[in-house]
């Protein structure tokens, strides 16, 4: 499933880097992490949520972030997201959290969408740049 998830959103990771960081989360408890299983046991959606120092929009610190959101494509629009959300609402008020957060990509209307359908409001628009120091 994060497989689906991060190479859905367009991420340029590598498998095994995403099986690598399951343990660094499990090792952490400002992590989270939950599944959504189909009546026969098959899994069928994940949210995975960081406990992070700030997050843009949000007046407190830390917020509970979203930091993937993944459900299957035959599982869409039946309440599977929205039953995640729930379940990380949860879990960030019982860390004391009161917001909860995320991202997505400019280019990622689909995920806008969903987000705006969950309760979420946006608060901006980011563009980031980069560049090398090397040689200047």
């Amino acid at each position: 499933m994060r497989s689906a998830l991060y190479l859905d959103a367009g991420e340029d990771v590598a498998t095994e880097e995403l099986a690598d960081e399951i343990d660094m989360m499990l090792a952490a408890d400002d992590w989270a992490a939950f599944g959504a299983e189909a009546d026969d046991g098959g899994l069928i959606g994940l949210i995975e949520l960081f406990e992070r120092n700030y997050a843009e929009g949000c007046a407190t610190s830390p917020v509970t972030f979203v930091e993937g959101l993944w459900v299957a494509e035959a599982w869409r629009r039946k309440g599977v997201a929205r039953m995640l959300i729930a379940a990380g609402a949860a879990w960030g008020r019982s860390r004391g959290r009161t917001e909860l957060a995320s991202d997505v990509r400019l280019v990622n209307e689909r995920s806008q969408a969903v987000h705006e359908r969950l309760g979420f409001e946006e608060t901006g628009r980011l563009v980031t740049y980069r560049r090398s120091i090397d040689g200047d």
